[in-house]
């Protein structure tokens, strides 16, 4: 498993979540492995500036939105400024043990 494993937090215009892998520093466009369904597609992917909450726990919508909103209050506070919608990050595996989980709400920043 990559790690994050992202998912953008609202459905898209077809019904569905994007998800998206972070792949190893190891590989290029060009030595990725190939996907094996035409569903995935591969895509470059240029560096940005994030604000990021952590948190442990389920990957509930409910811990997601309770987590986002902590963030969101955080950032307005301190006149931090978003661009988009918020992502959601996962970094264990689906059988690690749901207390122990490391996860993540991402936003974009300008």
């Amino acid at each position: 498993m990559t790690t994050p494993v992202n998912q953008s937090a609202k459905l898209n215009a077809d019904g569905n979540y994007s998800i998206s892998f972070v792949m190893p520093l190891k590989y290029t466009m060009e030595t990725i492995p190939t996907p094996k369904d035409d569903r995935v597609k591969i895509r470059k992917v240029e560096g940005k500036t994030v604000a990021v909450r952590e948190y442990s726990g389920t990957w509930s919508e409910e811990n997601f939105r309770e987590n986002e909103q902590i963030l969101l209050e955080e950032l307005k506070n301190e006149n931090i400024e978003t661009i988009g919608a918020s992502n959601f990050a996962r970094y264990n595996p689906p059988f690690w043990p749901w207390f122990l989980r490391r996860n993540e709400v991402q936003i974009d920043r300008p």
